[in-house]
Formats: C-alpha cells, sequence, structure tokens
C-alpha cells in the first residue's frame, strides 16, 4: 500500500482531486471519490469532467448500478469521518 499526503495552499480541492485522479487512472488504477455531502459531491464531479476538455476524468454517482464502467464513481456520506489527526 502506499499513502501520499498532499498540502493543499496554492490550488483548490477539485484540480488537486484530478491531477491525482489523472495519474491513478493513467496508472489503471481505479478511484473512489467520498465527499462530505451532495453538493461537495457534485462540485468534486464536475472538476473531473471539467479538468481537461480533451481529456475529461469520466465518473459517476457510486451505486447507480454502472460501477464496473466508471474508472472514478463518486459517492457521498452524511456521516462524520473520524479524525485521524488534527494539527
Amino acid at each position: 500500500m502506499r499513502v501520499d499526503f498532499y498540502r493543499l495552499s496554492h490550488t483548490s480541492p477539485e484540480a488537486t482531486l484530478a491531477m491525482l485522479a489523472r495519474k491513478s487512472v493513467e496508472a489503471g488504477r481505479r478511484v473512489l471519490v467520498v465527499a462530505e455531502g451532495e453538493e461537495r459531491l457534485r462540485a468534486f464531479s464536475q472538476g473531473l469532467w471539467d479538468a481537461a476538455p480533451a481529456a475529461f476524468l469520466a465518473n459517476g454517482i457510486a451505486g447507480n448500478g454502472h460501477e464496473a464502467r466508471q474508472p472514478i464513481p463518486v459517492s457521498y456520506t452524511h456521516l462524520t469521518l473520524p479524525t485521524i489527526c488534527s494539527v
């Protein structure tokens, strides 16, 4: 398993997500994006579609029955995720 950390200081979360998702998809991996709330989920999803018009990152809502065809399923939760580390 590999874990990387990214500090967001000059780019938006949507742009950073698109960059990381692109690297993963190009490496032949799938990505699951989990956002806190539907509004955030839609912002991430739109950011993936708009990241690079010539090479958009196709994504769809997880649970709609088409996950096998989606390289990047997106989902949201209303639950509060546990804090692993706070600074």
